[in-house]
C-alpha cells in the first residue's frame, strides 16, 4: 500500500493487532474478552463448531464402516465436503460479487475478481472453484478419511464430554492457540521455494482476495 493511499480501497486499523495471547505482558482481562468474543457470540468459530456437530451426527459415515478404507465411505464424505464448501463459499461469491450487496464496504480492492492468461482457465473464479474442489477439498477429505479411520480402528480416542469433561472444555480454549501455531509454521513452509513452486503459487495468484481463493 502506498502512502497516497490511493491503491487500496479499505484501510484497516493501524497498526493491526495480533491476538492477546501472544502479546507480551500478558494482560489476563483482555485474553478472557478475546475468548468471549471467540465463542460465546456469533462468531466464525462457534459457527464451524455447530457445522461439525451437525456433520458428525447426520452427515458422518458409521465408524464401524470405516474400520477399512473403501471408496464408498471415503465418496460420501469428500461430496459432504465439496458441498459444504460450495453453500459456504459460493454463497459468500454471490453475495459480495454476483449481488454486489455490500458494494466495496471492506473490500481492499473494489475491482472485480480477475481474468487473464496468469490463470489456468483464464479467470480467478473459475480457477479457484477448479483448485478448490479438486485439489482443496480432497486434501481436506484426506486427513480427515484418515483421522476417522484411526477412530475406528481404536488408534485414536474421541474426546466426549462424558468420558473427560475437564479436557472436553479445555480442547475449545487451546484450539486457537493450536490453530495460531501451526498455521504460522505451514505458511513459513509453503514460502520456502520447492514447495511454493509446487503448490502455493496458485494461491498467491489472488491478488484480489474472494470468497473463493485456490488453496495452496
Amino acid at each position: 500500500m502506498n502512502e497516497t493511499g490511493k491503491e487500496w480501497n479499505h484501510h484497516p486499523e493501524l497498526p493491526i493487532r495480533i491476538s492477546p495471547l501472544f502479546r507480551w505482558p500478558l494482560r489476563p482481562l483482555e485474553i478472557l474478552r478475546w475468548f468471549w468474543d471467540s465463542w460465546f457470540l456469533i462468531s466464525e468459530r462457534l459457527i464451524l463448531v455447530g457445522v461439525a456437530f451437525l456433520s458428525w451426527y447426520w452427515l458422518q459415515p458409521a465408524l464401524e464402516t470405516s474400520q477399512n478404507f473403501a471408496f464408498g465411505w471415503v465418496a460420501i464424505m469428500w461430496l459432504r465436503n465439496a458441498t459444504l464448501m460450495t453453500l459456504a463459499a459460493g454463497g459468500l461469491h454471490l453475495w459480495f460479487f454476483t449481488f454486489t450487496s455490500q458494494g466495496s464496504a471492506l473490500k481492499y480492492d473494489p475491482r472485480d475478481l480477475a481474468k487473464g492468461r496468469m490463470f489456468t482457465l483464464g479467470s480467478q473464479t473459475y480457477d479457484n472453484i477448479f483448485w478448490t474442489l479438486t485439489s482443496g477439498v480432497t486434501v481436506w477429505t484426506a486427513y480427515e478419511a484418515l483421522m476417522i479411520w484411526a477412530f475406528a480402528n481404536g488408534y485414536l480416542t474421541i474426546l466426549t464430554f462424558s468420558t473427560n469433561p475437564i479436557w472436553f472444555v479445555a480442547i475449545f480454549f487451546l484450539i486457537p492457540i493450536w490453530e495460531s501455531f501451526y498455521f504460522y509454521w505451514i505458511h513459513r513452509w509453503l514460502h520456502w521455494r520447492p514447495l511454493y513452486k509446487l503448490a502455493h503459487h496458485v494461491h498467491h495468484r489472488n491478488s484480489n482476495v474472494g470468497p473463493v481463493d485456490a488453496p495452496g
